[in-house]
């Protein structure tokens, strides 16, 4: 088992914005914190971290410090993102 904690407010996963020439980007914030998540992985799985064909179980637990609604699909996917390929 590889566990840890990645610190501050979790930051769920945005729509991707379009730009009026066409482009398409992700806010700095989110990709901020996806590499967060992805460094604290790291960091816990040292050696275990090595990719997989074996199923995964993810569990994740958000503390949020606003009574604000949040979608829990898209902070799962933030979480998703980070880990995918690693």
């Amino acid at each position: 088992m590889i566990a840890f904690t990645v610190p501050g407010d979790p930051v769920p996963a945005p729509r991707p914005r379009v730009t009026r020439s066409g482009g398409v980007f992700t806010p700095p914030k989110y990709e901020a914190y996806r590499d967060e998540v992805a460094w604290e992985y790291r960091r816990a799985a040292g050696r275990k971290g090595r990719p997989t064909d074996l199923p995964v179980i993810v569990h994740a637990t958000f503390f949020l410090r606003t009574r604000r609604r949040t979608d829990l699909d898209n902070l799962a996917k933030t979480i998703l993102d980070a880990l995918n390929g690693l």
